[in-house]
């Protein structure tokens, strides 16, 4: 019985040795450069661009200047293609500006200076993906279009990759 199980153990032993020494693992350069990867793949879709687009495009027109509604397609048009934090801070400025004040909710008014002057020297994506965040969540729910709801979870958590 006992050779038996010292025979069991070795044998055992001895499959557990050859198969951890034909086991490849990942080295750990190998590993950050495939998460690297990843994330090359996954960021660009969240482009800082897009996201205040996609913001100026679902606030309804009742929530907007009239000055404002009248230049919303090309300034939207525009914001897509900025990629520099400096313009995109300049984007969201004029945004904030363009929109009614009675489209802001209470606490917008102690909170708008500051925005500004943050939003007009914005110097990282980080920074601009936190201002826009902070726009959007001192405007009304009313003052966006039915299809926000849906596209709000996407759109903050492409805020929260870039504000990484």
């Amino acid at each position: 019985m006992k050779s038996k199980l010292l025979f069991l153990i070795l044998f055992v032993g001895t499959c557990m040795v050859s198969y951890s020494q034909n086991l490849n693992l990942p080295k750990t350069p190998d590993l950050k450069k495939t998460g690297e990867a990843v994330q090359k793949t996954v960021v660009p879709s969240a482009n800082m661009g897009n996201l205040v687009g996609e913001l100026t495009s679902n606030l309804s027109d009742n929530a907007l200047t009239d000055e404002f509604k009248k230049q919303k397609p090309g300034f939207t048009n525009e914001t897509v293609k900025t990629t520099d934090p400096a313009g995109l801070g300049n984007s969201l400025a004029t945004l904030s500006s363009g929109i009614k004040p009675g489209s802001m909710d209470a606490g917008w008014n102690a909170v708008k200076g500051k925005f500004v002057k943050d939003a007009k020297s914005a110097g990282s994506i980080k920074t601009v993906a936190g201002l826009a965040g902070q726009l959007e969540s001192h405007i009304k729910p009313g003052s966006f279009k039915g299809s926000w709801g849906k596209a709000r979870p996407v759109w903050q958590n492409a805020l929260q990759t870039l504000s990484k």
